[in-house]
């Protein structure tokens, strides 16, 4: 479960103001949503309030107005066609010179459209005096209808809404940004963010994270991943975890601090001829590998990665990758058994300190995003990480993109001597086949 600590309440709490102190700018939604009210006065429509212009002053054709001879509760509602959304602000213009029908009125965000509303109250005007005619009111809220609320009469007449524009700030629930354009992140619970910053409302998915810590703005883990899971957001199989890692020359931060899923925790080493090696026990499809580098490591000069199938031929492997800069992931297309790391020298001497290393791939008998599928049992060889298919071939008998289809052995025979006959005799098996 996530801890919160009072640092990080207050974080959290200053970065919602510094949102709060920008919502300004963020998107208007109501462009996308009707309006409704409980009556309508001399043609004062509930739609006015959501169209220009952005003013106080009064016309039955710019302003609604609902009836002027009921004493039950005046209720006007906007309702977001697209069903959620993260409502950080609203902003009313009331009716010139009539703050004193304005007077007590209660602003609510709600999922439904009960009234007497039935949700989160983002205001209640006080008493005393009279309120301002133009407010922007905080509501930092989940709904799907806003509700303009009054049980007030006048000294004449019951409840009277008189609204000449309303905007509702924020964002389609799953978006953020000016435009509401950009989506939260798919490790945000609920997929719900600020839509001021991106960051997740209800914290971050902890499901693969290592002591269930994640960084609530940006959803990484922070101390590392859950056993055979790596990346910023432990959402990778890691076939380094099960392996078994040697850095030369030994120290007492040995290599398996390296693939223990700690971020905290760190391989170090020091020497004139330095290599990190993962030995993966057998030949694998990997498609990328992540390392994170701790503090003491030597820069510059050139970092490579090799991919050998025995420990000790690793010069004369594949090289991976070849660069004066490493970065924290790597894209590759290889199989192989050995992953060995090979980092600068500067001088006599090489530095080196690696606190995580991920390997991104599946196991040989297995498959899918997170290897949770087996290959069939029939392929000669590792599968494709996608589809499954043996794309090394099958064992003999079988054939299929997954090895499914068994060959009759005797239907094999007569082929063979079939052809044989034909290649004897001069025969053109192209032209052969073609006509079968």
């Amino acid at each position: 479960m996530n801890t919160w600590s009072r640092a990080d309440m207050i974080l959290l709490l200053l970065s919602h103001t510094a949102v709060l102190l920008r919502v300004s700018a963020q998107h208007n939604l109501t462009p996308f949503g009707t309006a409704t009210q409980i009556s309508t006065y001399s043609g004062g429509i509930p739609q006015n309030a959501i169209k220009p212009p952005v003013s106080n002053a009064f016309s039955f054709d710019i302003c609604t107005h609902t009836g002027i001879v009921s004493r039950t509760p005046a209720w006007w509602m906007f309702q977001f066609s697209f069903g959620t959304a993260y409502i950080t602000d609203i902003t009313i213009y009331y009716r010139e010179q009539y703050a004193y029908r304005m007077d007590g009125f209660k602003l609510y965000v709600t999922n439904t459209s009960t009234i007497p509303p039935e949700g989160y109250l983002c205001y209640e005007d006080p008493d005393p005096g009279l309120p301002n005619i133009i407010q922007t009111i905080p509501c930092n809220q989940l709904g799907r209808y806003v509700i303009y609320y009054d049980t007030k009469e006048d000294s004449t007449y019951g409840p009277i809404i008189e609204l000449c524009y309303v905007a509702i700030n924020g964002c389609r629930k799953g978006f953020w940004g000016s435009n509401c354009e950009k989506m939260c992140s798919e490790y945000c619970i609920e997929r719900h963010c600020y839509p001021g910053n991106g960051s997740c409302i209800y914290g971050c998915n902890t499901d693969n994270c290592l002591n269930d810590s994640c960084n609530k703005f940006t959803g990484i883990c922070t101390d590392g991943c859950m056993e055979r899971r790596t990346g910023d957001f432990c959402n990778k199989y890691n076939l380094a975890y099960d392996s078994s890692v040697l850095i030369n020359p030994n120290s007492r931060y040995p290599g398996s601090l390296a693939n223990d899923g700690s971020k905290i925790s760190c391989s170090k080493t020091k020497g004139p001829t330095v290599t990190f090696q993962v030995d993966l026990k057998e030949e694998s499809i990997v498609t990328g590998v992540y390392i994170l580098f701790g503090e003491h490591n030597t820069k510059v000069g050139s970092h490579t990665l090799y991919a050998s199938n025995t420990s000790n031929s690793w010069k004369t492997g594949t090289i991976l990758f070849e660069d004066q800069f490493l970065p924290t992931r790597i894209n590759v297309s290889a199989v192989f058994r050995y992953l060995t790391y090979v980092p600068p020298s500067q001088g006599t001497s090489a530095e080196l300190e690696v606190c995580e290393i991920g390997i991104l791939g599946c196991p040989p008998s297995h498959y899918g995003p997170v290897c949770n599928k087996l290959c069939p049992d029939n392929c000669n060889g590792p599968c494709d990480l996608e589809t499954g298919n043996c794309i090394f071939g099958c064992l003999n008998g079988w054939i299929g993109n997954k090895c499914e289809q068994g060959i009759n052995i005797k239907t094999l025979q007569f082929y063979a001597r079939l052809f044989t006959y034909l290649l004897y005799n001069n025969f053109s098996i192209c032209r052969w086949v073609l006509v079968i």
